[in-house]
């Protein structure tokens, strides 16, 4: 994806391009990749199903605010944070499993799954851990500070057995008990 609304497949051996679809917004995020979709979210509040062979539209989710964050997939399930919301969907697009609302502000950054949960940050200065079947909450962490631009919206966490470490803007690498 790019900035002018293009999501482009290439053939990485060629180098030709395979195909290309043009949105109306830009994309500021990488598309999530399965079997048989580009799942690509868009600056215009849209989330795109386009068929991994022939990038044609095959569905698509209109939400409340611009994505901008990465997604990513585990088995069948995209894991996509948004503007305010952070979702769980079947990768085929047929439907929502779970929708998380209690953010203050976007996610921006790809999310963490390991195990039963999902970890994200998000620039309301949170990092949270969700469970990964129904989307509750299962704890959230703040670095002690009250702005926003000093917390964990673009960061990917290390995920370990026992600890989850980010480096956000305030300049400290963190570990945060996983529990």
């Amino acid at each position: 994806g790019n900035s002018l609304g293009y999501v482009k497949a290439v053939n990485k051996m060629t180098k030709h391009l395979v195909w290309e679809y043009k949105t109306e917004a830009g994309i500021f995020s990488r598309p999530a990749v399965s079997q048989n979709y580009v799942i690509a979210p868009t600056a215009d509040k849209r989330l795109l199903w386009l068929d991994k062979q022939n990038g044609k539209l095959v569905k698509e989710h209109i939400a409340d605010a611009p994505y901008v964050a990465d997604g990513i997939i585990v088995g069948d399930v995209l894991y996509q944070g948004g503007g305010k919301t952070f979702e769980a969907w079947k990768t085929d697009g047929s439907k929502m499993l779970w929708k998380y609302t209690d953010l203050n502000n976007y996610c921006q950054a790809a999310p963490v799954v390991s195990g039963k949960e999902v970890f994200f940050g998000a620039w309301d200065t949170y990092l949270r851990c969700l469970n990964t079947k129904n989307g509750k909450l299962k704890w959230r962490w703040n670095n002690g500070k009250k702005a926003n631009m000093l917390g964990p919206g673009n960061c990917v966490p290390v995920v370990t057995e026992d600890k989850v470490i980010i480096v956000a803007p305030d300049r400290y690498m963190t570990a945060v008990d996983r529990k």
